[in-house]
């Protein structure tokens, strides 16, 4: 693996590894982080858990969906219960998109 020596001075090391910590990351994932993003901003623990969470339920609903579709392969199923499952589905979608975007939960 590849390695990027870097000197910082001993204050700026102490920051370092604070916002790392704050940011709940190793000091060497940090930096990467940091150095990647395209908007310059340190990465936000908040918005890492947000989008983990949110990566969580589309699995989930990706397996009920999938769940839906096998049941209708082998027989009908009731009108109402499919539109149940869409509601469902747009609630939560818009709950992520909502948390996602205002960076709430």
């Amino acid at each position: 693996m590849p390695t990027l020596p870097i000197r910082p001075s001993a204050e700026e090391l102490t920051h370092l590894h604070e916002r790392a910590k704050a940011a709940g990351q190793s000091l060497n994932r940090y930096l990467i982080e940091c150095g990647l993003a395209m908007d310059g901003h340190a990465p936000d623990p908040r918005g890492r858990e947000l989008w983990e969470r949110a990566v969580f339920e589309v699995r989930k609903v990706s397996y009920a969906l999938k769940q839906i579709a096998v049941r209708l392969e082998r027989q009908p199923v009731a009108g109402e219960k499919i539109e149940t499952a869409i509601a469902e589905t747009r609630e939560a979608i818009t709950a992520i998109a909502t948390a996602l975007g205002s960076g709430e939960g």
